[in-house]
């Protein structure tokens, strides 16, 4: 073998071992967001369930300021009861197109599956029970503070 085939198999045969471990770490890395989706996919009825009891939570401590059943009356007339409450509203309507997107993809899902979409769905519904709870405890702060 010539001087300048063996020096360029010698640089082939040192850079195999770098590509190898750049392939597998790309692929590593490709498939990590599918796993953590299949996580998130297996809970979307669960996450459907809390979603939709932490809502309830959320009406009911509004219903219960609104209809004055805690003490502080004058909580009502302060504006931050009011963006409060108008983002209680807000996060009501955005958990009920979360619940018919939800009910569009269960049926869809009797004919097809998409991994994608429950995904995204069960992503956007943990996202919204935080937010919810978050809202639940400033309610309590308005509650204890005000």
């Amino acid at each position: 073998m010539d001087p300048v085939t063996a020096t360029l198999a010698g640089a082939f045969i040192g850079a195999v071992p770098v590509a190898a471990a750049l392939i597998y770490k790309l692929g590593r890395d490709a498939s990590t967001p599918i796993i953590r989706k299949g996580s998130s996919i297996k809970n979307l009825h669960h996450n459907y369930e809390v979603l939709d009891r932490e809502l309830q939570k959320l009406l009911a401590l509004a219903t219960d300021i609104d209809h004055g059943r805690v003490n502080n009356q004058e909580i009502k007339n302060t504006s931050t009861y009011k963006l409060w409450i108008t983002r209680v509203w807000e996060i009501q309507a955005e958990v009920e197109a979360l619940v018919n997107e939800y009910e569009r993809i269960k049926e869809k899902f009797r004919r097809e599956i998409n991994v994608i979409a429950k995904g995204k769905l069960s992503k956007k519904m943990v996202n919204k029970l935080q937010e919810i709870r978050q809202h639940i405890e400033e309610g309590k702060f308005l509650i204890a503070n005000l």
